[in-house]
């Protein structure tokens, strides 16, 4: 607790349920003489039970002299949105709660101990993980103004208990800590307790071996930031990856891991990304949460976040207004600027159905230019304009009911320029 615990005297919250862990902890923070206060998230999972958690909690705080805050976290409700299980959605309330605690900082006390640390790392190999699961739980973890610290990350389950009992702290026993149907109890109380017949001693040579790799993985981020920092980002934000990189590199799964660390993707497509480079498939496009990856003839293109929100269309009113990066209204015909460029486009109002749809161009989409016999394919307007391939992802066009009135940046949809004396026209201005 001393290595790993607050500085002394300090002031600490601690998140406390009431089991055994959290009221060790609290003793031995007091024992050190911090000043305490208690924050206890009530889940409302178990009916009376946790009923009696709460008021377990309340009045230990309240006898010891030590501030207490309870917050109802409305799980089944959480739940119930969809899209998480009952487990996670108890997890993002009570970091919610925690985030609050430590909205202008200072630092919030967790009883994590060891045997949940090799726990954590057992499951994380299970699903498939990268450098981040290795570490099973990590000392700290910075949130909000703050930081959470698990000063117990040491210590074993089997110490806690034994402490518990030498120095008569009392605590309350969760029933669904012994429920089978949740992966982390059988982990528990059967993966375990197997390891450590097998091989007596496993699970503290396993929590050794977690403080070995917490030291690889801090090692590992400071060497791939170093590598990522020295990466080629064009004018438009979008990332260059060197085939060296990647094929002769040391540790690409690791780059391309950290690249996309804040994306939504699975271990399986990086593996696959990477096949693709040493297979040399030009063109091959890979999409990891809200960016496209594409693989070019010497390196890899990640282009820039948001590939996805703007590909949804703008529906544009005759009413000024603005969407994203592109503004529009109608202007007095002597406003008519064509020294702006294909950036703006001024529009003959009266040739127009609005509302106008602003969207990514597609495959087989068709325009007439201006001054151009018949209709041309849009890829092709763009390849004799020579737009190279990463950057035609993020072309748009503006349609006119069925009919293309401006292929952003390039041309205008013939018969709805705005000629030598419109009555109004319409101006739609990219950013």
């Amino acid at each position: 607790m001393r290595k790993h615990g607050p500085p002394p005297g300090g002031s600490v919250h601690v998140g406390v349920s009431g089991g055994m862990d959290s009221m060790l902890l609290v003793h031995v923070l007091r024992e050190l003489g911090h000043k305490l206060s208690i924050l206890h998230v009530d889940h409302g999972l178990r009916g009376a039970e946790s009923d009696g958690d709460r008021a377990f909690v309340e009045a230990f705080a309240r006898d010891a002299g030590i501030p207490f805050a309870a917050v109802e976290a409305d799980v089944r409700g959480r739940h119930a949105e969809g899209g998480t299980s009952m487990q996670m959605a108890a997890r993002e309330l009570r970091y919610t709660a925690f985030r609050d605690v430590l909205a202008n900082g200072g630092v919030l006390a967790l009883a994590h101990h060891r045997d949940d640390a090799v726990e954590t790392l057992l499951l994380n190999l299970m699903r498939g993980t990268g450098p981040s699961g290795l570490t099973g739980i990590p000392q700290e973890t910075p949130l909000g103004a703050g930081k959470i610290i698990r000063p117990l990350l040491g210590i074993g389950r089997a110490e806690i208990a034994a402490y518990a009992a030498e120095n008569n702290i009392p605590f309350r026993e969760d029933s669904s800590n012994s429920d089978p149907k949740y992966m982390r109890n059988r982990m528990r109380h059967e993966v375990l307790p197997l390891v450590e017949e097998l091989r007596p001693g496993a699970i503290r040579t396993m929590g050794r071996s977690l403080a070995v790799l917490r030291e690889m993985v801090d090692l590992e981020r400071t060497a791939t930031g170093e590598k990522i920092a020295r990466l080629t980002v064009d004018g438009d934000g979008n990332l260059y990856i060197p085939f060296t990189d990647l094929v002769d590199g040391k540790a690409p799964l690791l780059l391309l891991g950290a690249i996309f660390s804040d994306e939504a993707h699975h271990p399986d497509e990086l593996a696959q990304l990477l096949e693709a480079v040493h297979a040399r498939s030009v063109g091959a496009k890979f999409f990891f949460g809200g960016r496209e990856v594409i693989v070019e003839r010497d390196h890899v293109l990640v282009l820039k976040a948001g590939w996805a929100e703007e590909a949804k269309p703008i529906s544009i009113s005759v009413s000024a207004g603005s969407e994203r990066s592109y503004s529009w209204g109608t202007v007095p015909p002597a406003e008519v600027d064509l020294g702006t460029g294909m950036r703006t486009a001024w529009l003959d109002a009266d040739k127009l159905q609005f509302p106008l749809t602003l969207r990514a161009w597609q495959k087989g989409d068709r325009m007439r230019t201006v001054g151009a016999p018949g209709s041309k394919l849009i890829s092709d307007i763009l390849t004799d304009a020579k737009v190279p391939n990463h950057y035609r992802a993020a072309v748009h066009v503006l349609l006119s009911g069925e009919e293309i009135a401006w292929l952003v940046g390039y041309r205008i949809g013939e018969g709805f320029q705005a000629g030598e004396s419109p009555k109004s026209v319409f101006r739609v201005e990219a950013g």
